[in-house]
C-alpha cells in the first residue's frame, strides 16, 4: 500500500497576511481542493501534515469528515522537511512506498496521482522512486519506496527531500504526465490571481 502525505503546515509567507490554503478555489477553499483531489486516487491511507493555523484546517479537516490521519507538525517553522518526517514517521508499518504531496497546487486531480500510483505499484525494484514530468520538466508529487524511509528521517536540509532523489537518480522512474498540473503551485498573490482569472 501506499501513503500520501499531504503537506498543509507552511506559513505561506510568500502570500503576505494570508493562509493560502484557506483562500477559495473553485467553490471551495484551497485546503479542501487538496484533500478532495487527493481522496480520488486509491491509497493505502492519507495523512495530513498541519503546524501554521492547525486548528482552522484541522476544524475543516473535521467538518467534512475527510477519511485522512491528521498529524500535527510543531516544528513547521523549521521548514517543510519537518512536516515530511512529521508525515513519515506516522505512516502504516504496512506501507511499500510514500507520496508527498503539496496542498497549494490545485490543479492536480485523482488522474494524476493515480498514474503515479499505477507507476509505482509495477515497479521490478523494492529501491523506486517515481517522478512525475511534463515535456521534460521534473515536477510534483514524488514517491518514494518505504527503504528510503531512514534518510528521509536523517535529512537536514529544510526544504524537502530532493537531495535524496538526486543522489539515488539510477533509481527514478519518470511518468510522463497529460498537463502542466504537476508545475504549477500557488505562492505568491500574482499565482493565485493567475489561477482565478
Amino acid at each position: 500500500m501506499i501513503t500520501a502525505i499531504l503537506l498543509a503546515a507552511g506559513r505561506s509567507t510568500r502570500m503576505g497576511d494570508k493562509n493560502k490554503l484557506l483562500l477559495p478555489y473553485n467553490g471551495r477553499l484551497l485546503i479542501e481542493h487538496a484533500v478532495e483531489q487527493l481522496l480520488a486516487g486509491k491509497w493505502g491511507e492519507v495523512i495530513v501534515v498541519t503546524g501554521n493555523e492547525k486548528e482552522e484546517i484541522g476544524r475543516l479537516i473535521e467538518k467534512n469528515n475527510y477519511p485522512v490521519k491528521p498529524v500535527i507538525n510543531n516544528d513547521y517553522n523549521k521548514g517543510m522537511t519537518t512536516s515530511i518526517q512529521a508525515g513519515v514517521q506516522a505512516m502504516s508499518e504496512k506501507a511499500s512506498g510514500f507520496m508527498v504531496c503539496q496542498a497549494d497546487m490545485p490543479l492536480l486531480k485523482g488522474l494524476h496521482y493515480q498514474l503515479l500510483i499505477d507507476a509505482f505499484e509495477n515497479l521490478k525494484t523494492k529501491q523506486g522512486i517515481v517522478v512525475p514530468q511534463y515535456q521534460g520538466k521534473r515536477g510534483n508529487p514524488v514517491v518514494f519506496s518505504v527503504s528510503y524511509k531512514p534518510e528521509v528521517l536523517a535529512e537536514d536540509y529544510p526544504e524537502g527531500c530532493r537531495n535524496i532523489v538526486r543522489k539515488y537518480t539510477e533509481n527514478i522512474t519518470f511518468v510522463e504526465m497529460p498537463d502542466n498540473a504537476i508545475l504549477v503551485d500557488v505562492d505568491t498573490a500574482d499565482d493565485y490571481k493567475e489561477l482565478s482569472d
